[in-house]
């Protein structure tokens, strides 16, 4: 696992891969339990279940947008900047790994032809909704 921080020791984001679930049946958060978005790692051991289940509706203020990434296929080179705009880092993304971005803003370049999964936040409120810089 691969954490970018900013200068405050904020994190903005988190990378991961398969190495990082947990080897026996279990479950480990990458998130911590105040951020807007939960991102978490479960292994089950055969024939383990999870419970049938629901979560009730409850308000929820989110005042920060966060997007996991997901790549199926491919490679990403990605840009991680602070709220300031700031690069705080660099990253390459491969087959596989996964980001969490918790603040600040991002972009990605594929190095070869990419397959993506981009899990954000919503309702999305159009072209409004992003700072481009």
């Amino acid at each position: 696992m691969r954490v970018v921080t900013n200068d405050s020791g904020e994190t903005l984001a988190i990378v991961t891969g398969e190495d990082d679930f947990p080897s026996k049946s279990g479950v480990k958060f990458l998130t911590e339990d105040q951020e807007p978005l939960q991102v978490g790692l479960l292994s089950y051991e055969q024939n383990e279940a999870a419970d049938a289940h629901t979560h009730p509706d409850r308000v929820r203020t989110v005042n920060r947008h966060q997007e996991v990434i997901h790549v199926s296929e491919g490679t990403l080179e990605v840009e991680v900047y602070g709220d300031d705009k700031v690069r705080y880092g660099n990253l390459t993304l491969m087959a596989g790994q996964t980001a969490v971005f918790l603040r600040g803003g991002r972009g990605w370049t594929a190095s070869d032809d990419a397959r993506v999964l981009e899990v954000k936040q919503g309702p999305y409120a159009g072209p409004e909704d992003t700072i481009r810089f």
